[in-house]
């Protein structure tokens, strides 16, 4: 009786279509497989750098690493992508209203790379003491709790993580 051989999967590797299509990459991090096309790479060799770029963006995202190459990115642009993002999800809400706080806060124009720990402290104090708008549009000035203040400032650190892949 004959054995079949499995056909494994090879991972972090490069491979070209029969079709001649362009370079395929495919690859595992924490056990969780990606796979896409190297954009504009004529060569096996441009083709793994594209990979093992894609690869360290994971891997910086995975570890909360902020990874900038544009020294120009903004908090307006960084919430652009953010919310466009977030749109279809249900918690859009929550953080369009803590994105806006945010960039009250700091401008629009203010630097992501910029911003430090220090400047985050402020930043929780001034929303502690915040005005609170209800629903029907009375102003309530109150502190605000903890939990409250975390949501504001996890959604600001979401936002300023958050790299879509280009």
């Amino acid at each position: 009786m004959k054995t079949r051989k499995k056909n494994k999967i090879k991972f972090n590797n490069i491979y070209c279509k029969e079709n001649g299509s362009g370079f395929r990459y495919r690859f595992k991090v924490k056990g969780k497989e990606y796979s896409g096309i190297c954009l504009k790479c004529k060569t096996e060799e441009e083709a793994y750098q594209y990979m093992q770029k894609i690869k360290n963006e994971i891997c910086d995202r995975e570890k909360g690493i902020i990874v900038c190459e544009d020294r120009d990115y903004t908090l307006g642009k960084a919430a652009r992508a953010y919310l466009k993002y977030m749109s279809e999800k249900s918690s859009y809400e929550d953080a369009k209203r803590h994105i806006k706080a945010f960039l009250e806060y700091f401008g629009e124009n203010k630097l992501v790379m910029s911003i430090d720990h220090e400047q985050v402290r402020e930043y929780r104090k001034h929303i502690r003491n915040s005005k609170i708008v209800t629903l029907g549009g009375n102003i309530i000035k109150k502190e605000k709790d903890n939990k409250t203040i975390n949501n504001y400032v996890a959604s600001a650190k979401n936002m300023l993580n958050f790299r879509p892949f280009i």
